[in-house]
């Protein structure tokens, strides 16, 4: 059960610092993720790699976090290692694609929109 409320924090930090990224810098918090993507789009490749910069420094703080619960016996190895692997893998795809970080169009942004 405690592995569970420390994943669920986990997952909700993680989720907050992506719903922070995807609303800074936008004129309108609610503005349509499409926009969002087109004025990403228009920023230099010095800009866009600024901000990759920060979310790489992101990723490696997430990743010595999910690394002292481990020590800690707050969440076991393998777990710790799986978020890492998915911390990474988002970074690769998120330059890969050239998308704003935390734009991305998943099922809660789905449900997020039929509630609004």
């Amino acid at each position: 059960m405690k592995l569970k409320k420390i994943a669920a924090c986990i997952f909700a930090c993680l989720s907050l610092t992506c719903v922070a990224c995807a609303t800074s810098g936008s004129p309108a918090p609610n503005a349509p993720q499409d926009d969002v993507q087109k004025r990403w789009e228009t920023l230099s490749d010095q800009e866009k790699n600024q901000v990759y910069e920060i979310m790489e420094e992101r990723a490696k703080t997430e990743s010595a976090l999910l690394e002292k619960y481990a020590q800690l016996g707050l969440i076991d190895e393998e777990k710790a290692e799986e978020l890492q692997k998915h911390i990474e893998k988002r970074m690769e795809e998120m330059k890969k694609e050239g998308v704003f970080p935390g734009a991305g169009k998943g099922p809660r942004e789905e449900g997020r929109r039929k509630t609004a």
